[in-house]
C-alpha cells in the first residue's frame, strides 16, 4: 500500500469540452472543465531522468502519481492543473498491476 504522505499535492483533473458551433464560422472551441480533484505525488524530473525520458518523448518534464481511481477514466486527452501550472498528458496513464497507482507523464504547457 502506498504511503499516505506520498500524496501531498492537490491536483485538478480536467477534461476537454467543445463549445457549440459558432453561427458565423461553425467553429467549435475547445475548453477544459474540472472532472475531479486528486491528491498526488508530483515529481519534477532531474537532469538524468529528463535525458532518459527524452529518448521516448523529448518534452516530458513532470511525472504525477495518484491513487488508482475507479470513478474517473483518465485519457491522454485530459490535462492536470497543479497550482497555476497546466500539465498535458504525454500519453495514457500507466497503472500498476495491483491497481494501486496511476502514473502520468506530463508536458508543461507554455
Amino acid at each position: 500500500m502506498p504511503r499516505a504522505g506520498k500524496y501531498r499535492r492537490k491536483v485538478i483533473i480536467q477534461q476537454p469540452t467543445l463549445s457549440e458551433p459558432s453561427a458565423d464560422t461553425g467553429e467549435r472551441l475547445k475548453t477544459f472543465t474540472k472532472l475531479g480533484d486528486a491528491w498526488a505525488e508530483v515529481s519534477e524530473l532531474g537532469t538524468r531522468e529528463v535525458w532518459r525520458a527524452q529518448q521516448v518523448n523529448p518534452e516530458i518534464t513532470t511525472v504525477i502519481t495518484i491513487r488508482w481511481r475507479t470513478d474517473i477514466t483518465i485519457t491522454s486527452a485530459m490535462r492536470i492543473k497543479y497550482g497555476t501550472r497546466i500539465l498535458n498528458l504525454a500519453g495514457p496513464p500507466i497503472g500498476d498491476d495491483r491497481q494501486k497507482e496511476l502514473v502520468m507523464r506530463c508536458v508543461e504547457q507554455s
